[in-house]
């Protein structure tokens, strides 16, 4: 999708709301002179039904025609268009006829002083009227999946400032880690553990660990993360929480199993000198030829995770022998077979595993 830039036509896209509607209003508070009341109107197009669509695109135009009354700036915001994806409503020739002949009207140019923001969860680019659109808009989209660390940690240090409210980095990557990709919920969860610790200011580990829940799409995460800290207790606890809450014992095990070969890397790393640690600092060293070649053609080339998760997994591969880690993969393939093979539940099976691989072991730092 091409996109122009610095148009007074601007069309932001994603299923990441909360980052769309953020973005659409940095722009308008940028361009608002005045009167933001006289100078901004909002259009609806969270619509269904064919005959609302049309008549919000016939607002749209007749907004974008009318100049303000005490100001030359004039923003019109076509907000949440849903029939710009492929919708039943979007499938009518009307509806289709009506986005066409908008922009149109766009190509022809704004009135100066005129900005038009349409958001959206998608469009479909098949269609003319999309084709034509981003060619002369500019356009970003927010996908949910986009794991932006730069940019989610700078919301959250926004609520904190806002709340008067501290955490450390590390703690910081870790609550965005724990939270997934939902940036809505990072926001929420964020003001949740500053209304929590208030009137203190500062948030420890602690105060994430009570008050942030685990969601499905974190829940691999925060079983790893017990691991990696040879936490038994913690494993063994948030285990029962994700067992409560339906998740699947073949996808925990899988989740496990790839942890270890993850620490099983860094080991090695941190043992033939390629990765050196410095408290929380790490860096990678030169590599034999051979050994860079394999490294660049894993699934995530463990040089360029990002530095909290590459932290993470260090300091766990710091806990754990070679020989320790060795184990446990053996034990995680022996209860897999199990699980298949015997009339154990499973569940139990998971449980036995963790207390087998963390419950004996001296967590010597050295290989």
């Amino acid at each position: 999708m091409t996109a122009k830039e610095d148009t007074p036509i601007t069309l932001l896209l994603g299923d990441d709301e909360y980052l769309v509607n953020r973005h659409a209003r940095e722009i308008a508070e940028k361009r608002l002179t005045a009167d933001a009341a006289a100078e901004l109107e909002t259009i609806d197009g969270l619509v269904t039904s064919v005959s609302d669509a049309e008549a919000s695109i016939r607002r749209c135009k007749s907004a974008l025609q009318s100049p303000g009354l005490f100001s030359s700036a004039r923003i019109v915001w076509f907000k949440d268009v849903a029939f710009l994806a492929d919708t039943r409503a979007a499938q009518s020739t009307t509806v289709q006829e009506a986005l066409v002949d908008l922009v149109a009207f766009l190509e022809k140019g704004l009135p100066d002083g005129f900005t038009m923001l349409i958001t959206a969860e998608s469009i479909d680019k098949r269609r003319a009227f999309a084709k034509s659109l981003t060619k002369i808009a500019t356009v970003r989209e927010f996908k949910r999946g986009n794991k932006d660390t730069a940019e989610r940690t700078t919301i959250v240090r926004d609520i904190l400032a806002q709340y008067g409210c501290e955490m450390p980095d590390s703690l910081l990557h870790s609550l965005c880690e724990k939270v997934g990709t939902d940036t809505r919920r990072l926001v929420m969860e964020t003001e949740k553990l500053c209304l929590y610790v208030l009137p203190e200011t500062r948030i420890d580990a602690q105060a994430i660990e009570t008050i942030v829940s685990t969601t499905t799409e974190t829940a691999f995460y925060e079983l790893a993360n017990r691991f990696c800290a040879f936490d038994l207790p913690g494993a063994v606890r948030t285990l029962h929480e994700l067992l409560f809450q339906k998740h699947s014992v073949m996808g925990l095990i899988a989740h496990l199993e790839n942890t270890i070969r993850d620490l099983l890397l860094f080991r090695e790393a941190l043992d033939q000198g390629w990765l050196q640690q410095r408290g929380r600092q790490l860096a990678w060293q030169s590599v034999p030829p051979e050994i860079d070649q394999a490294l660049a053609a894993l699934d995530r080339d463990p040089r360029k995770l990002p530095p909290f998760i590459a932290g993470r997994l260090a300091e766990g591969a710091a806990r754990f022998t070679r020989k320790r880690l060795d184990h446990c993969l053996r034990q995680i393939v022996a209860a897999h077979e199990k699980m298949v093979s015997s009339r154990v539940p499973p569940e139990l099976i998971l449980e036995i595993l963790l207390v087998r691989m963390l419950g004996k072991a001296k967590r010597t730092p050295k290989g």
